[in-house]
């Protein structure tokens, strides 16, 4: 019995030496690649939101801030990464400074529920910012329609978008963001 024990545990100590291994090594491997492709998603959401290729950036406190001149007024993008159902939601929004209201969000990455809260990243869901003032209340089931079942992602998102655009523009408007 005593022997069986310590076999079992010498072979439990062997597979988890061995797959921690085996998982660092590839993670060296794969974690330039992870980096670079994060970084090209990332680039693509900027052009996607800001509607440009052509766009200035500015380092702040956090993150960045993406900012352009188009003929509607100063735009700008940024990242922001409210707690979801399941762990940071990562978006993408930009918002028109001068007209002050959302441009467009995207979604880049979230560990939502597939099926529920997953359905954010849905154009049904996305497109109910494009235009919406800064001074609307962004109230989900007010304002912002709810996704059946998926109340918390909903208001993760809502919420978040509306924090992270206040602050944005108040940002830009302090001077903060350069011209």
């Amino acid at each position: 019995m005593n022997n069986t024990l310590i076999r079992y545990a010498l072979v439990l100590t062997v597979i988890a030496v061995v797959s921690g291994a085996a998982l660092a090594y590839f993670n060296g491997i794969t974690a330039e690649k992870i980096a670079e492709n994060r970084r090209l998603r990332e680039q693509a959401a900027v052009s996607a939101v800001l509607g440009t290729e052509t766009f200035t950036t500015t380092e702040i406190e956090g993150g960045k801030i993406y900012s352009a001149d188009t003929p509607a007024g100063k735009v700008v993008a940024f990242t922001t990464a409210p707690p979801g159902f399941s762990g940071p939601i990562s978006l993408m929004v930009s918002v028109n400074v001068d007209q002050e209201r959302v441009e467009k969000i995207v979604v880049l990455e979230h560990g939502e529920t597939p099926g529920l809260g997953a359905r954010i990243t849905e154009a049904a869901f996305t497109d109910q910012f494009a235009g919406k003032s800064l001074a609307d209340p962004f109230r989900v089931k007010h304002d912002i329609q709810v996704i059946t079942g998926a109340t918390i992602s909903t208001r993760a998102v809502t919420e978040g978008v509306k924090a992270a655009a206040d602050k944005v523009v108040a940002l830009v408007k302090a001077g903060v963001v350069g011209e």
